[in-house]
This record gives structure tokens, sequence and C-alpha cells, in this order.
């Protein structure tokens, strides 16, 4: 049977996986598996496989929604995450049973979760305002309940007094807290160990004694708030006491107890280049009360950047210990490959599991005998493997999309480097039409990823093949700023946007430009987010390319700043200059030069996108059209920032034809 080309309406049929956990026998493993149903509704199910041969031992839906699955130390049940009720709940399956129970009944629902050592309490986070009582906390709204407070929301009056006061996806914030809580197994009470007005992340139970690890954020109160500021806490649950371990002045993520429970491994920065600051892996001894830099000497982002649109972003995992209590398991990223390492106390670090992809999430087994996880490569959207480590040896456990893959004929990105003129090398890759013909030259289209602290990586891209699978040369690159090529090139284009960053691209384009298989004259540019503030200066600064289409456009660094959910950070973070500071952001805006843009533009935005607010495109496009410049916006309602990954399926394959469509039109 003949192969065709990707169609944008495969998004439907393409499924994906995330969070594998092996148990600690080390022979299951449950993971979360992600859908589109028929109502257009995205189906995140689980799913438990054999370790040996990888079969499905048991599939089940409880809900909509079911993540975050954890197994119990003693591998007989497995907790998780399940909207079932229309509020997220911790559910838990017991050892050969088909049906989960419900084990929390929070009003505000239930967010991570992690096991006590002995297997009878759960630590989990639940959101508190001052206003509402334990009795009301811990009872779950019925569904009744629910929609009445859907139909509040729609005319509540907002009262806003805090910095940091929205978030893309999320909306605007109310007065409510993330507590840590501890729910009995047994008799489902939840006790709430933390007080305050600041917000808490990474709860984790220690494996041997009775105490849990938590990031505290700095309160918004404080004159010293920042979003990334946070400390480390430890909760003794025998004396029902807290306290600090580290104070706020740095970024910290993901602690993660020793075997021993006498170590907290985690990740932190001092914020030192803003948001392209490297994390390193840190080690606290709770006996001594000191703390150790394990990569220092490790010039590598550590973590998953890497760049999909086929799955949500997951950059930093939970450090893993293997069983001897010395040696930890980490994610890095370097060179458009997210790979797993090790280090161990007074050894260098090492590779453990290589590979040209993206590796997603991971987990090991009790005797640190497996790691398994998931991975996505320039042609497989998503699949779970499992790496014995004995044997050094991996086996690929699943196949979710053989059917849709089978069906398909893809195009293979080549690889090139050039040199810029600050002597780094840039990375970048050539996706060629997949019936692509010597002898013919083909229109391109140059894509800019966003961030601009991310990195494109081997990775699926179906934005990439739909395009290619129309015709067009596809070209992408790591431009200085992008994560993987050392905290230097990271920190480039801080402070400079619209200049290294721009060299970089331009070289590339003329590189591409010069291959003989490509019409110079036929060259589309396109990005979101960061990659549209680069569009859009480019569109400024040079009339080389033929169409352009501006995805999550920014195009006013100033108003950015005071609309922006992050905008009044990022201005001090990335242009190193405060909201004050006036001129210099219009400076570096593609809006002040604005009359010298001839490409045709077509300007794509989320009405609800909080990160590049819809002014910044409706600015674009007036004084476009003030200009009589060819241009054209369409407004995606009810949809984030994040439309492209996981927004509504019609608007996502409205999305692609229209880029396509417009790249058609003027070439």
């Amino acid at each position: 049977m003949a192969k065709r080309k990707i169609q944008e309406t495969d998004i439907y049929k393409l499924k994906q996986v995330s969070n594998p956990q092996i148990s600690p026998d080390g022979k299951t493993i449950a993971y979360s598996f992600h859908y589109i149903d028929q109502n257009n509704d995205y189906i995140t199910e689980m799913c438990l496989i054999e370790n040996s041969s990888g079969k499905c031992v048991k599939q089940f839906s409880n809900g909509k929604n079911n993540k975050s699955q954890k197994w119990c130390p003693n591998g007989k049940n497995l907790a998780f995450i399940s909207d079932k009720t229309g509020i997220d709940q911790i559910w838990f399956l017991k050892e050969g049973s088909d049906k989960a129970e419900q084990l929390t009944t929070m009003k505000n629902g239930v967010t991570s979760l992690d096991w006590s050592s002995d297997g009878k309490r759960l630590v989990f986070l639940s959101k508190v305002s001052k206003n509402e009582n334990y009795l009301d906390l811990i009872r779950e709204k019925n569904n009744e309940e629910q929609k009445k407070e859907k139909e509040e929301k729609i005319n509540e009056i907002k009262v806003i007094n805090k910095k940091f006061y929205k978030l893309d996806g999320v909306g605007f914030f109310d007065d409510r807290i993330s507590q840590v809580w501890v729910v009995d197994l047994e008799t489902k009470k939840c006790i709430q160990i933390t007080q305050g007005d600041c917000s808490h992340q990474f709860p984790v139970w220690s494996n041997t004694e009775n105490k849990i690890a938590y990031v505290k954020n700095i309160s918004q109160d404080s004159l010293e708030y920042h979003p990334l500021k946070s400390e480390l806490w430890i909760y003794d649950c025998q004396l029902k006491e807290s306290r600090c371990l580290i104070n706020g002045d740095m970024a910290i993520m993901c602690p993660s107890f020793s075997p021993d429970g006498k170590k907290i491994a985690y990740f932190s920065h001092n914020i030192e280049f803003g948001e392209a600051s490297f994390y390193k892996l840190w080690v606290y001894d709770l006996e001594t009360e000191e703390k150790k830099c394990m990569t220092s000497s490790v010039d590598m982002a550590l973590g998953n950047w890497g760049l999909n649109d086929v799955s949500s972003l997951s950059i930093m995992s939970q450090p893993v210990w293997d069983i001897d209590g010395k040696t930890l398991f980490f994610s890095g990223s370097s060179r458009g490959n997210v790979e797993i390492y090790r280090i161990s106390h007074g050894k260098d670090f090492e590779k453990i599991v290589a590979g040209n992809r993206q590796i997603g999430q991971f987990s090991m087994d009790a005797k640190s005998k497996f790691l398994v996880f998931n991975f996505s490569s320039t042609q497989i959207p998503g699949d779970i493997s499992i790496f014995d480590l004995n044997k050094k040896k991996e086996t690929r456990l699943t196949e979710i999309n053989k059917e849709l893959l089978e069906d398909l004929v893809l195009s293979k990105p080549d690889t090139f480097q050039i040199r810029s003129e600050n002597g780094w090398d840039v990375q970048g890759w050539i996706m060629k039409p997949a019936d692509f013909k010597k002898g013919i030259k083909y229109p391109a289209i140059l894509e800019i990823h966003g961030g601009p602290h991310l990195m494109y990586a081997n990775s699926f891209f179906f934005e990439f093949q739909y395009l290619a699978a129309a015709g067009y040369i596809v070209a992408y690159s790591n431009p200085c700023g992008s994560m993987g090529y050392g905290q230097v090139f990271a920190d480039a284009n801080r402070g400079d946007y619209g200049g290294v960053d721009y060299q970089d691209l331009m070289n590339v384009t003329d590189y591409i430009a010069g291959l003989d298989y490509i019409d110079e004259k036929r060259l589309g540019l396109t990005g979101g987010s960061y990659g549209v503030y680069m569009t859009n200066w480019i569109l400024t600064h040079t009339h080389r390319f033929k169409a352009a289409v501006t995805q999550r456009s920014i195009s006013n660094l100033f108003t950015h700043a005071g609309v922006s959910d992050d905008g009044m950070f990022t201005a001090f973070l990335e242009q190193k200059v405060t909201i004050k500071n006036m001129e210099e952001l219009y400076k570096r805006s593609p809006i002040t030069y604005i009359e010298q843009v001839e490409t045709p533009l077509l300007i794509m935005h989320s009405e609800n996108d909080y990160r590049c607010p819809l002014e910044q495109a409706e600015q674009m496009y007036i004084h476009l059209k003030f200009r009589e410049r060819i241009t054209e916006m369409i407004i995606y309602p009810n949809s984030s920032h994040g439309l492209s990954r996981n927004g509504y399926p019609p608007f996502r394959v409205d999305r692609l034809r229209k880029i396509a469509g417009w790249f058609d039109k003027f070439n």
C-alpha cells in the first residue's frame, strides 16, 4: 500500500505518552496515554505494561484526565490524579483491582503527590484562601456547585494588588495559595501542614524518615519578590515543625531525598544570567547542613529544554538517586538532544542513555536496575523505552503511533552548522519535502523558536512535517540565546534582542539561500513568541522574505512589559532594563521601525494569550493597515499561548491550513 503525505487533520490520529513510572520491583510500568476524542476533548488514560514484553496488562480511563501517577513504595498501590468528579483529586488503584478508589475530596482540587515510605499516607498540594475554613476545604463541590462557580466567575469583579496576578493558560489569580497537605490512606483524613501567604511547590517525602521537603516561594508582599526566587524547607511530621534549609535568593526546583534520607538533591541557580541561567545539581546534607554543587564544572543546560509541538513543555524533572545513595541521574540538553546522565561524588559525570532524540520524563526501580523513559525523535512523535543499567541495553516498549506512521511518508531533516561572526557554531536543520526531486528549486520557510532560552531538538514537529509535505523546504536553527550550547551562548542575546541573534538568523538565511535546491526569491518566515519578536524585527530590517506569518506576536517591548503575565520581570531579566526605561524598550521594539515593513504579513493570535497579549498583534496590524501594507489578522477565541500544542483541535487544524495558505498565496 502506497504511503501518503501528512495532513493537517492527522493531529486527530496522533497519540502521545508521558510520565512513565516503573514499579519498585521493576516488573510493571504505568504511563499516561494522550489522544483527542470525537468531541475534540483531550483525553489522558492510564496504561500499565510489562517490563519484559511491553504488553499492555491494563488500560483504564477514570474521567477525562488521569496523570501524576506514582507507585506506593511496596508496589501494591498506584496513586494518581483524576478529574472524574470535575475537580482534580487523588485516586488510587489497589493491586489486582480494576476499579480506582477516590482518596481526596478537596474543594480546590489537588496538584502533585508523593508517598510516605510506609505507604500509609500521601503528601500533596491544594490551594487555600484566607476566608476558607477547614471543613469547607475538605468538601468537594458537587456538579451543581461547580457549574454555579463557573457562572459567577464570568461576572466576577477582580480586585488586584499583586505584581504577579495572572498566568497564561490559567487566567487571573484569586487569593488562593498552594499549601502542602497530607492525607491518610486508611482514614482519608487530610491535614494542612503549611500556612501563610507564600505559594509552595514540589512536596516530597523522605524515604526512611517522617520528613517532607518542599519548595516555598517568596511572598508577593515582599519588596524582594521575584517569581524565580524560592526557599528549600523541611517539615518534621512527628514534631510538626518546619524549618528553612536554604533561603530565597535563588531558584530552587525538584527536591529528592537520598535512599537513607540524610541528603536532599535539588536543582538551583542564582538567577545570575536571568532566564538564561543554567540549573546546577546540588546536594544538601541534613546532618552537616552543608550543600555541595555536583555539576559546578559542567557547562550544560540540565533538564529538558527541547521544543516540539506534539507535547507540553516539561523542563525539569526530579533528580533520581541510585540505590547506593552516592549516584544521581538527571537529564541534560546538548546540541539538539536531550539525554540521561549520571554523576557520583568525586567522579566525572557521564552520559548513560544517548541518541539523537528528546528524552522527556524518566524513573528508576527500587534496585536501580532499570531506567524507563518517554522520548520523541524526528520520526517518532512519542514512545516508551527501558534501559537495562547492568546490560547497558535499551528496549523500546511501545509503538503507539504505529498504524499512523506506517501510512505516512515523513521528511528526515539534515543537520548543518555555520560559524557566526562571534566565533560560535550555530546548529540548524533542513527538512525537505518527502517527494524531493533533484534539479528543482523549492520555496523555503525559516522557522524561529520561542523562549528564547529553549532549543529546537531532534524531536517530532508536526508543523514542520506538514509544511514539508506541502512542498516547502523547512529550515530551523538554534541561534544565540538557545539552550544546549553552553552558558555563554545562552546568555549572549540578553540585553541585545535584535543584535547578535539577528546576525545568527541572517547567517542561517544566507546559508539556506545559497543551496542549489532553494529558490532564494521565495523565502518565507515565521515563528512564535520570542520567535515572532525576531520575525517582526527581521521584517523591519530586511526585505528579503517574500511572505511572513507572526504567531503569538511581540511587537512593543514597553507595552509588553506592562501587559504580559511575566512582562515586568522579563523586561529586566531579558532586556537588562527596568520597566521604567521606556526609551530603551522602544528602541528594541519592532513597532518602532514599522515604516520599513514591506513583506506581506499574516498575524495569528490567541484571544486569551496572557504571555504575549493580543494588543501586541493589534498594534502590528493597525500600524501596517494604516500604512496600506498587505496584512491580515486572525484571532482564535478562548485560546491561550499554547494553541499550537494543546489548543482546541479544530483551531490547530485551521492554523496549519492558514499558515500554508498564506505562503502559497505569495509563492
